[in-house]
């Protein structure tokens, strides 16, 4: 079969998986949080656009972080991957 028609296989990698992240264990909270910024900045997003998308629910890990941290946490995270960034 083709296309949509095409059953999925146990070993699919295009397979949606979900995870769940943890709160606990801020080191690791804090680099994923920094892999996220490091990645929208080199996509070219600007600090608000950045900012916007760890605020909107839709985007659940980023999200997550900006819950459990809040706002002033990332904003500062934002712009220490930035000025990390212009370092290199």
């Amino acid at each position: 079969m083709k296309g949509r028609e095409k059953d999925f296989e146990d070993d699919d990698p295009m397979e949606l998986v979900g995870m769940v992240i943890p709160t606990e264990g801020d080191e690791m909270l804090d680099a994923m949080g920094r892999t996220f910024a490091d990645e929208f900045l080199r996509m070219g997003y600007p600090p608000p656009a950045i900012l916007s998308l760890f605020r909107d629910p839709f985007y659940r890990a980023p999200h997550s972080l900006y819950t459990h941290k809040g706002e002033p946490y990332i904003v500062e995270m934002i712009e220490q991957v930035r000025q990390a960034r212009r370092r290199r």
